[in-house]
């Protein structure tokens, strides 16, 4: 049986392998012009997003989709444009971790006000009174009154003076001060000539105590000498029982004859006395420095003192009055004594989400004398696309369109009650 001839199966696979060859070539061709075409497109469409414009629409639209705005809320009736002095409530560095009170006092002062910023434990406003101890234009005062200033500014009666400061004695809390361009009129008191005080006996203040609230008239108050030793049994000061408030420091102490007898200096800290004792509160526990130690110290920083002479008729306290004055730490504008003063307190929330920004950002300003609140601007809720420095200038910016809202900012002028203080 003849055997029929086995067909060769290369042929086949070679066509099946050219085929899908042939195939594959054309999916590639294909592959490749859609690609042709979608780099073009694509091309297209990062020229359109790198755009400028493209760049610009989007922020646009996402800063103002953000829920963050600056609100302010002024007092009704109060007229914003008669402050022109601003203290800064302090804050420790806990307080204030991301260091805003500092841009926002130079921002204060750009736009034209007296920026104050008292250290932490300072009195915001230091202020008290003093006496004149020669016609050449000297006063005492104590030297707390001055917190650290070279200059002071005093008033006799409704005049104003500029001061030097000539000696301070921390130690003895006491200050000696000298009038610039003092008048020729000065009457200075008289320090009484016997120094030896007893127990009992009626002794005077005169000053100017919470001047902010009583006014500037001089006020008198009337005490005994409870004891011929200060605090700690101390020799140089005597304990008296004559009401002493904020301002009467640096006021004389005076006997019945409206002579001098000692220096006012201080009081017993009633909290400090109520967190000791657990109890009650001490009432009228003040202090003075003696008549003797006050004239040691004059005498060291090159001043006579006036004595009463032996037989001169008593004074009046009226004409103690004449010789009061009105100190002011610092320099004080001639008319810082009338014109209103606020009270700036910084407060805000701040997280991190890739950089630091603020969640709320707010600035309360109050009347320094009654403590109302004036004004309050502030900017809540999260930007984005912003930082800590945009949102203090966005405040800002609302500050001065309430305080300015009809003229431009005053230019800025140089904060001489800073400059004169010890750094």
């Amino acid at each position: 049986m003849t055997e029929r001839p086995r067909q060769s199966a290369v042929p086949l696979r070679l066509l099946e392998l050219n085929f899908g060859l042939a195939a594959r070539i054309s999916i590639f061709e294909r592959r490749s012009m859609w690609f042709s075409k979608s780099k073009v497109a694509i091309n297209k469409v990062q020229k359109l997003f790198t755009s400028t414009a493209f760049i610009s629409l989007v922020l646009v639209v996402i800063l103002q989709t953000g829920c963050a705005s600056v609100q302010s809320k002024p007092k009704a009736n109060v007229d914003l444009s008669a402050y022109r002095k601003i203290f800064m409530a302090p804050m420790t560095d806990d307080g204030d971790p991301r260091k805003a009170v500092p841009k926002v006092v130079d921002k204060l002062r750009a736009l034209g006000f007296e920026v104050v910023t008292p250290k932490l434990g300072e009195p915001i406003v230091s202020q008290g009174t003093g006496f004149i101890v020669d016609s050449k234009g000297h006063i005492l005062t104590c030297a707390h009154v001055l917190s650290g200033y070279t200059n002071a500014t005093v008033w006799l009666g409704t005049n104003r003076f500029d001061a030097a400061v000539v000696n301070v004695d921390t130690n003895r809390d006491m200050a000696l001060l000298r009038l610039v361009n003092a008048p020729h009129t000065l009457t200075p008191l008289s320090f009484a000539a016997e120094t030896n005080l007893a127990m009992g006996q009626d002794v005077f203040t005169m000053g100017f105590p919470l001047s902010d609230v009583l006014g500037t008239a001089p006020r008198l108050t009337k005490g005994l000498l409870s004891s011929t030793v200060g605090a700690g049994d101390n020799p140089d000061f005597v304990q008296i029982s004559a009401e002493v408030q904020a301002g009467n420091s640096g006021g004389p102490l005076l006997n019945s004859r409206s002579e001098v007898v000692g220096l006012i200096t201080s009081t017993l800290n009633p909290l400090n006395v109520l967190l000791r004792t657990g109890t009650s509160l001490p009432q009228n526990v003040n202090f003075a420095a003696k008549s003797a130690v006050t004239r040691d110290f004059l005498t060291k920083s090159g001043v006579t003192p006036t004595t009463s002479a032996a037989g001169a008729p008593a004074g009046t306290f009226d004409q103690v009055k004449t010789s009061l004055a009105l100190v002011r730490a610092g320099y004080v504008a001639p008319e810082g004594s009338t014109a209103k003063e606020v009270l700036c307190v910084v407060k805000y929330v701040y997280f991190w989400d890739m950089w630091y920004r603020f969640r709320a950002f707010q600035l309360d300003f109050a009347d320094l004398k009654n403590g109302e609140q004036i004004l309050r601007v502030g900017q809540y809720g999260d930007k984005v696309f912003t930082n800590e420095d945009a949102v203090i200038e966005s405040v800002i910016a609302e500050v001065r369109r309430n305080f300015f809202p009809n003229q431009a900012a005053p230019a800025s002028t140089t904060d001489k009650r800073e400059a004169g203080k010890h750094r």
